[in-house]
């Protein structure tokens, strides 16, 4: 009788290389429809107990993925402020926030002062700042939408199979009944 083998290993090996090559898959096909260069660079495999997520670690990337249904204002009745050009946003100077918590307000000599640039530039000039009590409905970006990986994945998931048998030294022919939870 030969010797009995923990094969458990084996089998979690090749469950972590199928999870990385369908993450491989997942994320060639969103990373070009993401829009967002700051997405667009963010985004991540992240391989987990038998699972693999995309991750986009910014807390507005739902909103950019989404888009708003409605106008949208803020909760304590002020001012929502952005820059044409996010060089200008002395908020986003050590990068963008990952969590609300992280969001930096403007204090009131930064709103004064966009106020008066914005009152130097001739009316032709793109605003510096822009102020605004609400904003409108923002498009929605669907980038995990309609991926349609189901082929590649379930290639990928036959070919590691295969590799996985002939580690065991098992053929196609052969009844497999494995115990255990992966």
């Amino acid at each position: 009788m030969p010797p009995k083998v923990d094969i458990q290993p084996i089998i979690q090996r090749h469950m972590n290389v199928l999870l990385r090559r369908i993450g491989d898959i997942a994320y060639r096909k969103v990373k070009p429809k993401i829009k967002s260069r700051t997405l667009k660079k963010s985004l991540r495999r992240v391989l987990g107990n038998n699972t693999v997520t995309l991750n986009i670690p910014y807390y507005w990337a739902a909103w950019y993925h989404d888009g708003t249904k409605r106008k949208t204002s803020t909760r304590t009745g002020g001012y929502l402020v952005y820059f044409k050009n996010v060089i200008n946003d002395p908020r986003v100077k050590g990068g963008y926030p990952r969590t609300a918590a992280q969001v930096k307000k403007l204090t009131k000599e930064q709103f004064r002062e966009g106020l008066i640039r914005n009152k130097t530039l001739s009316p032709e000039d793109p605003r510096y700042m822009v102020v605004r009590k609400s904003v409108g409905p923002s498009p929605e970006h669907p980038f995990f939408r309609d991926l349609d990986i189901r082929e590649e994945a379930t290639d990928a998931a036959r070919k590691e199979m295969t590799r996985l048998m002939r580690e065991l030294g098992l053929t196609r022919t052969e009844k497999v009944v494995l115990r255990g939870k992966l």
